[in-house]
């Protein structure tokens, strides 16, 4: 939507993970620019191919409008998220700011950690899942519990896409 707003002629392309990898290596043989992402999917996708990579932020203000989401949901909240992000939000600053119960944090790696989690979460009596991906969302209410996800803000993709394109002129110069 926003791309269209702003008449910004890109591919749009769905990956979580390894997933989003090998699209993006496949993205890079077709000689992209530039590729742009978010979350652990961003960084996995740095570390594999050799052209630029702007990520969308997902800011903590991000952050707490899922959890007022959740918490209108459900009781008892947890927060899925890639273990390469684990120390970057303050959780406890986050719930005594918002006067909530602090969420359960639980860390993945891959694909299969992560049902192995969502299993946990729910053994544990979690209500609610707040992630970045649509394929957690989908796997937690498969479970049984609902999921919310972290939208990034219009002004993360706004720069983001900004960047894309600065990056995009000076390769064009090279």
């Amino acid at each position: 939507r926003i791309c269209r707003e702003l008449n910004y002629q890109i591919d749009i392309v769905d990956g979580f993970l390894d997933e989003g990898v090998a699209k993006a290596i496949e993205y890079q043989e077709k000689k992209a620019d530039v590729i742009i992402s978010r979350g652990p999917t961003g960084i996995l996708i740095q570390k594999k191919v050799s052209i630029p990579v702007i990520l969308i932020q997902i800011t903590t203000f991000d952050i707490m409008q899922a959890l007022h989401r959740a918490r209108k949901v459900g009781e008892n909240i947890a927060y899925l998220e890639h273990v390469i992000r684990k120390d970057l939000y303050d959780f406890t600053l986050i719930s005594e700011i918002m006067s909530i119960k602090k969420p359960r944090l639980f860390y993945y790696q891959n694909e299969r950690q992560l049902e192995k989690q969502i299993n946990r979460a729910k053994e544990e009596g979690i209500d609610v899942i707040i992630a970045s991906g649509v394929c957690i969302i989908r796997m937690a209410r498969e479970k049984g519990m609902e999921g919310v996800m972290i939208y990034s803000s219009r002004e993360a993709v706004v720069e983001a896409l900004q960047r894309a394109q600065e990056v995009v002129q000076i390769r064009q110069k090279d």
